[in-house]
């Protein structure tokens, strides 16, 4: 078990409006795919990655990486002033979880529709694991954060 850092105030509340500018993040991307509205998915989708990124870039600031991973990993950990951040993570993983199911199942559907109606189904992007097929320099994998 590593042991729970003690953020100062400041660091908390940075945090706690990080942490929430993702999950408004989040919910716009569900209300955006909920509805259909590709734009607004598009918008949520990078406010989220922008989001995910601050909230990285504080955590690693504070020195609290391995604390917070160990309490969001394990939720019988959950102590002290970090305790509330990491289960406001943990429902945003699984959240992000979720949805990235929900976009994986539109597009087989939208595949499979496409193969009935005689046309030929786009290339894979990213494989069963996410991992990009690409190969390229940008190569990188679904879902992660």
């Amino acid at each position: 078990m590593i042991p729970a850092a003690t953020p100062s105030t400041q660091t908390l509340g940075e945090l706690e409006g990080a942490i929430s500018a993702l999950e408004q993040a989040m919910q716009a991307e569900v209300e955006g795919l909920r509805h259909g509205n590709i734009e607004q998915l598009l918008d949520a989708v990078t406010h989220k990655s922008r989001a995910i990124r601050h909230v990285d870039d504080l955590v690693g600031q504070a020195g609290l990486r391995e604390s917070l991973q160990s309490l969001i990993l394990d939720p019988t950990l959950d102590q002290g002033p970090l305790g509330p951040l990491a289960l406001r993570l943990r429902q945003c993983r699984e959240q992000n979880i979720a949805t990235g199911g929900a976009l994986a199942t539109a597009r087989r559907m939208n595949d499979m529709a496409l193969q009935m109606l005689g046309q030929q189904t786009p290339p894979d992007i990213y494989g069963r694991q996410g991992q990009s097929t690409s190969g390229g320099a940008g190569h990188r994998t679904l879902g992660q954060a």
